[in-house]
């Protein structure tokens, strides 16, 4: 609920014209939080899914991924930690984060989908043949194998998985989507 509502404050502050030094300060310090709590998010939902996996294998006495978790539940208090000062440092501003905002209209949102046209992308080649090739290896017993694309907000993330997807070779190794 907080990464939700530190998220909306920081999408409030970004869609304003003009900030003041104040503001991009708080604009900073959001995404130095929300960046890696977003990655542990998504690094949580995947070893969930592996919990998962394991759980409906034989059960074992001490699950191998326990210490993992214990290192999860770290990194989230840590995460926890931090958002709470930015939320103290927010609300000492006083800023009302209304002011000066100026609403986007739905040209400005950007189209999103699945399809990436191959032509209007640069400089992604090297990044997506080495995760065809890693989609290409064998994964043994395994029922289900996936890799994670990481990074900072802004690289491409979302851009490189959609070219995979996209990608002919790609859609042959798996069966068909819907």
């Amino acid at each position: 609920e907080q990464v939700e509502t530190s998220r909306a404050v920081l999408l409030d502050l970004d869609g304003k014209q003009e900030q003041s030094n104040t503001e991009q300060n708080l604009v900073k310090r959001l995404k130095n939080v929300l960046i890696p709590a977003d990655d542990l998010l998504v690094e949580f939902a995947i070893q969930e899914k592996i919990n998962e996996l394991h759980r409906n294998k034989l059960k074992k006495v001490l699950h191998p991924y326990s210490l993992k978790n214990l290192d999860m539940a770290n990194e989230i208090e840590k995460i926890q930690k931090k958002i709470d000062d930015v939320e103290k440092y927010m609300f000492g501003l006083n800023l009302n984060p209304n002011v000066g905002v100026v609403e986007k209209t739905n040209s400005e949102w950007r189209e999103t989908g699945s399809y990436m046209p191959e032509s209007e992308i640069i400089g992604r080649d090297d990044d997506k043949k080495k995760i065809v090739n890693l989609l290409r290896q064998p994964h043994g017993d395994r029922n289900v194998s996936f890799v994670a694309i990481v990074g900072m907000g802004g690289l491409g993330k979302t851009t490189l998985a959609q070219i995979i997807y996209s990608d002919k070779e790609v859609t042959n190794l798996f069966e068909k989507s819907m």
